[in-house]
């Protein structure tokens, strides 16, 4: 996968609140997710293109960012991802990496490199991702009380993330494929998350074949949030 979602830097977490300027919301009437939707849309103008064109498009990304998952807000960060992958939302932060994001906050990050289609899917696959936000703090706490060891820890975390490509996956085909130069800007991510298999293990696989690991990514992740936790921070 080319997206992240991590506890810290849930591939789509990575400041408007964290330097005190960018990710507050215009003041006025309108929800959370149509301030989140205006920043998108300045902020990615490849990516605006698309939602400006596609109201469907637009009304979902509204919905999705008033959507709250376990109390947290999801806003909009222009940065880059901090992981160097496509996405990433990232929640607030503990252990080593404790004060990254604001607390009740989740925010969401898509590369600004990345073509339209490709930073539409990231922004879906993550937004997806954000509603199992419960799920991955249970995981979290199995693992600071020692229930699960690592190596669970990791592929519980990438079966979660699997659920939400296989649920990414079906949006699109559903409401993203059959649209005018769909995936025809030189997108790679759009494609390869429609064709890509629903089994972890055949991911892993792929991976393995490409001389790269696609553990790696959350085994750090549990070595900078889970053990702190464990050497006496709360359980």
């Amino acid at each position: 996968m080319v997206w992240a979602h991590n506890k810290g830097s849930h591939t789509l977490l990575r400041w408007i609140l964290v330097c005190g300027t960018i990710l507050a919301t215009p003041e006025g009437t309108s929800s959370n997710g149509e301030d989140q939707l205006a920043l998108i849309l300045r902020d990615r103008p490849k990516l605006a293109v698309i939602l400006e064109s596609h109201s469907s498009l637009r009304d979902w990304v509204v919905r999705e960012f008033d959507r709250t998952s376990e109390g947290l807000r999801p806003l909009w960060d222009p940065s880059q991802p901090v992981s160097g992958r496509a996405a990433e939302h990232e929640y607030s932060s503990r252990g080593r990496r404790a004060g990254k994001v604001a607390d009740g906050t989740a925010v969401f990050r898509v590369s600004a490199r990345r073509t339209g289609w490709d930073q539409l899917t990231g922004l879906v696959f993550e937004l997806h991702n954000f509603r199992g936000s419960r799920r991955f703090e249970e995981i979290h706490r199995a693992a600071v009380r020692g229930t699960i060891d690592k190596s669970a820890y990791v592929r519980q975390i990438l079966e979660q993330e699997i659920l939400a490509l296989k649920t990414t996956k079906e949006f699109l085909r559903r409401n993203v494929l059959s649209l005018p130069g769909a995936g025809q800007d030189g997108s790679t991510l759009f494609w390869q998350l429609l064709n890509s298999e629903d089994s972890l293990d055949s991911h892993l696989r792929r991976y393995e074949r490409r001389g790269q690991d696609l553990k790696e990514f959350y085994e750090k992740l549990y070595e900078d949030e889970v053990v702190p936790e464990m050497k006496g921070g709360p359980k």
